[in-house]
């Protein structure tokens, strides 16, 4: 049988002209901890075990790019008889 859950890692794009509305957001609205900052990317802590990236980008790439929503990391863990029953990465239809 398999197991799958959302991880504990998202991530967005996000206009690079908005970096610092966003850090003050994600710090003093929501109470985030930032764990690492630069110009192309922040990470945020939320809670104890959660963690958002912001990937910055110009505003049309951005844009461009929210269009596919926001990254959830997802966890599959597989039982024995669901990991043999499962087919390999590689067997995709031609």
């Amino acid at each position: 049988m398999a197991r799958a859950i959302l991880g504990n890692h998202s991530a967005i794009v996000l206009p690079r002209a908005e970096q610092d509305r966003i850090r003050r957001f994600y710090r003093d609205v929501l109470g985030c901890e930032i764990i690492r900052e630069n110009e192309q990317k922040d990470d945020f802590r939320m809670g104890d075990n959660f963690y958002i990236g912001v990937l910055y980008e110009d505003e049309s790439v951005a844009h461009a790019r929210r269009l596919f929503a926001a990254w959830l990391e997802h966890v599959v863990g597989l039982t024995p008889p669901a990991a043999a029953a499962a087919p390999a990465a590689t067997d995709r239809p031609a």
